[in-house]
């Protein structure tokens, strides 16, 4: 999917400038990007299963031995 909208982005270069405004915008992105880290969490676990051959085990299986 591509957004064709053009980025918001704050008015300030220094974080004491921002505006209420400015502020409530970062606000929102924020929440919808951290709303969406459990799938970037899974989805990069996914990654892992289908990563470089030739091994015994995949990347997956290694960081899941590692963890426990």
């Amino acid at each position: 999917m591509t957004n064709t909208q053009p980025q918001q982005t704050v008015s300030f270069t220094r974080m004491e400038a921002g505006t209420k405004e400015d502020y409530a915008l970062l606000d929102r992105l924020e929440k919808a990007y951290i709303s969406a880290l459990p799938q970037r969490i899974l989805s990069a676990l996914e990654n892992l299963q289908d990563s470089l051959g030739g091994y015994q085990v995949t990347r997956l299986e290694h960081s899941l031995q590692t963890a426990t």
